[in-house]
């Protein structure tokens, strides 16, 4: 009995932190924005104390430590060191969460944990869409603006692109990517089909061209792990999918996903990415003059400003990383990103119903060329998630009989 109470209370607990990850817009301004889950995982570490266990690290994560070792430290020597001290902090906090993750994720079984990715992932959509569609009508379904936001709409271009309870398009896809993937590979069940057709519609709906084509590839690249059956009924399902959301969207929305995703598309010709690729080359000339260790952690908007004439995110997490950490921590990056890809992939051999992980994975990844995420509270939540994965049911059962005898 104490032990089935335990884990209830760890349960509701986890559910609850996972959840405020995503409510990240409920901040309050202290020099950097103090967050729901931040509170929450303070209280949660003060309370357990006194049984809280750091796991062992795997090769990957001790990479990742060296990697965010160094990258604080190169704001030692930046031109800007308040900027550089700013990110360091939201580092710091990324990885105090991560090992809080990890550390609660550990003292509850696989199936707890995905009915919690399940729930949340639903919930966080099914909100999404309503702040969404509160904007529109908000609106009047006038689609015409620049940078107006209302509720969970912000036109961009005269688009109506969806941010749900977030602040920005881009970055809701990558914080719904994981849910999506995991909604992907459990269609068989009720909640599954349910949240696939949530999570593709609000990713469509964010008309995030970076974001779509990452989704897409993650998600033939999940598929092709299914058995020739359940290929074949996504094949014919998906599709079915698409045309009854397009119908409803545009009936109760009065938008016509396929003509802005047209127009969308045919604009990165126009506008270089958003000026991502005049972005990359200024970055690209800072490197050149700093090459080893860089220009300093979170300095590039600074310097940006000062040389470009605008202080602007570089939009590739990989080139942020070369430009502000030099070579050495391009390297120690590398090292670790790949690491986890094998450590994924150790997970699929075992068991291919993970595949949608290396999807996710894949998908992280094609953002990651196109965003600045290297502190993101969504990249912390997912390494941690990949680490449940990686504990099998035998360790959860072992560190129960040890916790409870």
């Amino acid at each position: 009995m104490i032990c089935e109470k335990k884990v209830s209370n760890n349960y509701f607990l986890i559910f609850i932190l996972v959840f405020s990850v995503f409510l990240g817009n409920l901040n309050v301004n202290i020099g950097f924005a103090l967050k729901p889950h931040m509170v929450l995982m303070v209280v949660i570490f003060m309370l357990t104390l006194s049984k809280f266990v750091f796991h062992k690290p795997q090769s990957h994560e001790t990479f990742m430590i060296f990697f965010y070792v160094f990258y604080c430290l190169t704001g030692v020597f930046s031109t800007y060191p308040m900027a550089s001290i700013r990110l360091t902090i939201a580092i710091l906090i990324g990885l105090f969460s991560y090992f809080i993750y990890k550390f609660l994720f550990s003292n509850i079984t696989l199936k707890e944990f995905e009915r919690i990715i399940g729930t949340v992932g639903i919930l966080y959509n099914v909100i999404s869409l309503l702040f969404y569609l509160f904007g529109l009508i908000s609106n009047k379904f006038n689609f015409y603006g620049n940078g107006i936001r209302f509720y969970g709409l912000m036109l961009d271009r005269n688009m109506p692109r969806l941010i749900g309870i977030l602040s920005d398009p881009n970055i809701f896809v990558v914080s719904n990517s994981f849910f999506l993937f995991f909604f992907l590979a459990n269609m068989k069940e009720k909640k599954g089909k349910i949240g696939f057709v949530l999570t593709i519609i609000t990713t469509i709906l964010s008309f995030s061209r970076g974001g779509i084509l990452a989704t897409l590839v993650g998600i033939v690249i999940t598929i092709a792990f299914f058995s020739v059956k359940t290929k074949i009924k996504i094949i014919i399902v998906v599709p079915i999918i698409t045309w009854i959301s397009y119908f409803t969207v545009l009936k109760v929305m009065h938008i016509d996903i396929y003509q802005i995703l047209i127009k969308r598309m045919e604009s990165v010709s126009k506008d270089g990415g958003s000026g991502r690729i005049e972005i990359w080359n200024n970055g690209l000339s800072l490197f050149l003059n700093n090459p080893v260790q860089g220009i300093g952690i979170y300095n590039f908007r600074d310097y940006s400003a000062d040389f470009f004439g605008e202080g602007i995110y570089m939009h590739n997490t990989f080139l942020e990383i070369l430009v502000e950490s030099g070579v050495i921590g391009s390297v120690l990056f590398f090292i670790f990103w790949v690491l986890l890809f094998f450590r994924i992939m150790s997970i699929v051999w075992m068991d291919k119903s993970k595949a949608f992980l290396l999807g996710a994975y894949v998908s992280i990844s094609i953002s990651l060329m196109f965003l600045s995420l290297i502190a993101s509270e969504y990249l912390f939540l997912f390494l941690a998630l990949i680490w449940r994965y990686s504990m099998t049911e035998k360790e959860y059962l072992y560190r129960e009989q040890i916790k409870f005898e």
